[in-house]
């Protein structure tokens, strides 16, 4: 009976697109990931992977001119993972 309901299915043009509907779903599912993960950054661009997605940590005052210096950032890259600091204008 359970063959019979299948053999049915089968002949259903829809049924074979909602049969794939799980796969294509992780699918998008992972891309959208991706993608809002490279638009969680700052739009600056990581100067060792080149993409625009810097996450600014924190901003620091120069070591020795303390707040009258230019101050000092803190980023790590949301694609290839590398942290360093900057000084900011």
């Amino acid at each position: 009976m359970i063959k019979d309901i299948n053999e049915l299915l089968e002949k259903i043009p829809i049924w074979k697109k909602l049969v794939q509907l799980p796969d294509r779903l992780d699918g998008i599912e992972k891309r959208l990931k991706s993608i809002e993960d490279k638009m969680s950054g700052s739009g600056e661009l990581c100067p060792y992977c080149k993409q625009p997605t810097l996450q600014l940590l924190e901003i620091k005052p120069h070591k020795l001119f303390g707040e009258a210096g230019l101050k000092v950032g803190s980023y790590k890259c949301n694609n290839c993972k590398k942290d360093f600091k900057k000084e900011l204008e």
